[in-house]
């Protein structure tokens, strides 16, 4: 049975061990670019395994190409996001700007309250300063390019890739992995660059199989991607690759290959490239995985925005009642109960008519009104989806699986 269905049996304990022994280490673009988005410890951690590897890394060019494409958007958002904390702040202490007046605060307290957030605004205001400052002195880019160097495969040129787009017509119209997740984006667009985007892991999935072919080896990819076309999912636990592109990797190279989580990849490190990556910083990555699939279920509006939720309809498209919530998901190591699902479902109700009302007499427009529905907003998408979504990605930690079962 394995020696037929070998595909399914990529990540047994022996041929794990093997893989890890001999492979090359290819990292995927949402990796590198993560390096913006985490902490100095979970930065810190990339890099020493970047630089652990040595010969035994290799980044495609098309990854490269997507992160210098997108890394001034990605440091531009991480700083609005510290003006948008920073604003939040901000009218916060608006409301407080008294101790004469509603809501009262006793004067010591008050100066306290105040002092304190105005430190935490300097902070962030330092913060959205670091991060603005890398859209022209971009320490990423410069660490990376170092790190990197020697490390690079060859651009393709036009035609080649004309041809993998052509290819991919085919592939996605077919659900063939990986990438027809993104058969829509820019859709209809005729600018070559922006098709091109659209095939962009089909690109990068043909370059790691050439350059795989080049050297006779196995490969583990690194991947932040969370999309169906790369993950074989069956009642909200993630296996594994699809077995597919085992397949097709197997076929192509008569080689191994194996796909691994950012988190999972570093807990797994510890144990087979002798690193020492705190639980901390893997529960970060972890964790941001969760935050960003999440993010992408929400805010993939053009404007980013939550607007498909702000109507007094949102329970009834989100389709919300008791049956919403599974009541066997596992949260943090217990079972929801039915009584738990129905206070949780009273509370997104609240959440949801607090929407369509307004604090201390404010007008609707008011900017900290504005906000508050916002922030309201928010938490009914989290507190409605982020349990499911959390069993699913609870499936990508190679601690909660046993062999056999990724």
């Amino acid at each position: 049975m394995k020696d037929v269905f070998s595909s399914h049996f990529a990540d047994d304990a022996e041929r794990r061990e093997n893989l890890w022994k001999n492979c090359f280490f290819v990292f995927d673009t949402n990796v590198l670019t993560s390096v913006y988005k985490r902490s100095d410890d979970a930065r810190d951690a990339l890099y020493k395994v970047i630089g652990s590897l040595g010969d035994r890394l290799w980044i495609p060019y098309q990854v490269v190409h997507e992160l210098l494409d997108n890394r001034a958007s990605i440091a531009h958002a991480q700083a609005k996001l510290y003006s948008t904390a920073i604003e939040d702040l901000t009218a916060v202490l608006e409301g407080f700007d008294s101790t004469t007046k509603h809501p009262f605060l006793p004067e010591a307290l008050h100066r306290e309250f105040v002092g304190v957030s105005r430190k935490v605004i300097d902070e962030l205001e330092s913060k959205r300063d670091f991060h603005d400052s890398r859209l022209t002195n971009d320490d990423v880019k410069t660490a990376l390019a170092e790190m990197l160097k020697g490390k690079i495969g060859a651009r393709y040129p036009d035609d080649k890739l004309k041809s993998i787009i052509v290819e991919g017509e085919k592939r996605y119209a077919n659900k063939i992995p990986p990438g027809f997740e993104d058969i829509n984006k820019h859709k209809g667009s005729t600018v070559f660059s922006e098709v091109c985007k659209r095939y962009g892991d089909l690109i990068i999935w043909k370059q790691v199989i050439e350059r795989a072919k080049e050297k006779g080896k196995p490969v583990i990819l690194v991947t932040g991607e969370q999309k169906d076309d790369w993950w074989d999912r069956h009642g909200g636990k993630t296996i594994g690759p699809l077995p597919r592109l085992i397949e097709e990797f197997a076929e192509e190279v008569g080689q191994d290959f194996f796909l691994y989580s950012h988190h999972q990849f570093l807990d797994l490190a510890n144990t087979y490239l002798e690193q020492n990556t705190s639980s901390e910083v893997i529960e970060e990555v972890r964790e941001a995985a969760l935050s960003e699939a999440f993010s992408f279920k929400f805010y993939n509006d053009d404007d980013g925005s939550l607007s498909h939720i702000w109507s007094p309809e949102s329970n009834e498209a989100l389709g919300y009642d008791e049956t919403h919530v599974d009541p066997s998901l596992d949260v943090s190591g217990a079972s929801l109960s039915s009584t738990d699902v129905r206070s949780l479902t009273r509370r997104l109700i609240e959440i949801q008519q607090s929407l369509h009302t307004t604090m201390s007499g404010r007008s609707p427009n008011d900017p900290r009104e504005v906000r508050r529905r916002k922030r309201m907003a928010e938490m009914l998408a989290k507190d409605a989806d982020l349990l499911a979504e959390q069993n699913r990605l609870r499936g990508l930690n190679p601690r909660n699986i046993k062999d056999g079962e990724r």
